[in-house]
């Protein structure tokens, strides 16, 4: 079969039966294309052999890919050739016998609590300012996802209401909660902002919460860039970023007495393993945990 015969028919599967993020889907696409390209210039038919495999892992180590990618590559495979197997396109998967580089987890990157709230006060009084403050104040009280922030309409944040239903990773639908500094940094950016984007370009996004500078929505780049203005020149540094904010507020909970399983279930985690990385940053968390057990603390 010719290579885009494969791919489009697999591109339909993850977006339609696996419902997975537009973004997932490019780069699991992307990947297949790859190896797929590998296989071709190689002159090896579908199914590959486990030695070809072996070689496209070898080709990309000698071209100084590194680990992570070539983890996140070799995953794209085994889902391409996985699905390929279920169609009775081939008769075996031989990728679920190679074992990708080992990566050492590295964590999460938090603001320090204390740094916060100067970070939150960076923007400007005006309507982009407002905004971003808003957009600030959101991401750190609730934890979520750019993409989750950049999909909110106005029907999700009614004024007065503290809790948000938002939709995270395929379509999983999950409660989470404002709290009143972001309540009233977004009524506020509605009242005395949001009129004033949207008038630059009225109809264009009448539904979208966030608003550019042309009155349009903004989208997950655009909210990165909020961020991004408020870090510097903060005490929290330039690197600071929307995930920065997610990883600051289940750092931040853990710290303060959260148990992980309400932490789960506020990001939107699908496995409780995922967030346990979060035990491994907070060295306070377990000292008070200790002064609070040991007899002789």
């Amino acid at each position: 079969m010719d290579c885009e015969e494969i791919l489009g028919p697999y591109e339909d599967h993850l977006a339609g039966v696996r419902r997975l993020s537009p973004h997932t889907v490019r780069a699991y696409v992307t990947d297949a294309r790859a190896f797929l390209g590998f296989l071709d210039a190689a002159g090896r038919p579908l199914p590959p052999r486990l030695g070809d495999l072996r070689a496209w892992v070898g080709a990309m180590t000698r071209q100084g890919a590194a680990r992570r990618s070539i983890a996140r590559r070799l995953a794209a495979a085994r889902s391409l050739l996985r699905y390929l197997e279920a169609e009775g396109l081939i008769d075996r998967n031989p990728a679920t016998a190679v074992s990708g580089p080992k990566i050492q987890k590295s964590l999460p990157r938090y603001v320090v609590e204390g740094h916060i709230p100067e970070l939150l006060e960076r923007p400007k009084e005006d309507a982009a300012g407002l905004r971003d403050r808003a957009i600030l104040e959101v991401l750190y009280a609730t934890g979520m996802r750019v993409s989750e922030a950049a999909s909110l309409d106005l029907a999700d944040v009614s004024r007065g209401q503290t809790e948000l239903r938002v939709v995270g990773k395929r379509d999983k639908e999950r409660v989470v909660i404002l709290g009143d500094p972001a309540r009233r940094a977004v009524d506020r950016y509605l009242t005395e902002a949001r009129p004033e984007l949207a008038a630059r370009d009225p109809g264009a996004t009448p539904n979208a919460l966030w608003l550019n500078a042309r009155g349009q929505r903004m989208s997950d780049r655009s909210i990165r860039r909020a961020v991004h203005r408020a870090a510097v020149g903060s005490a929290a540094g330039p690197g600071v970023t929307p995930h920065t904010l997610r990883h600051s507020f289940a750092t931040h909970m853990l710290i303060r007495g959260a148990d992980l399983r309400t932490i789960q279930e506020l990001l939107g985690h699908a496995r409780l393993a995922t967030t346990e990385i979060y035990t491994h940053i907070t060295p306070e968390r377990l000292k008070q945990a200790y002064d609070r057990a040991h007899p002789l603390a």
